[in-house]
């Protein structure tokens, strides 16, 4: 899975607690939890929201990594 490095920390497609009905944009935070990137539509599909985070990161050209899971 690719994420990207942004001021928030690390940006990844996650389908949160919606147990795969909703995909979007998270970042971590210190405590631990997540948190919705909301200027970032919420998808259908995983393939969808990363096409999202991939267009945005590279618009604000964002330096990428990949992860196993974040």
């Amino acid at each position: 899975m690719r994420c990207y490095l942004a001021k928030q920390g690390f940006l990844f497609v996650s389908d949160g607690i919606s147990r795969g009905r909703a995909w979007s944009t998270y970042y971590r935070t210190r405590t631990g939890s997540l948190r919705r990137l909301k200027t970032m539509p919420v998808r259908e599909t995983r393939e969808a929201a990363q096409a999202d985070l991939d267009a945005y990161a590279e618009a604000k050209r964002l330096l990428a990594c990949e992860v196993d899971n974040p």
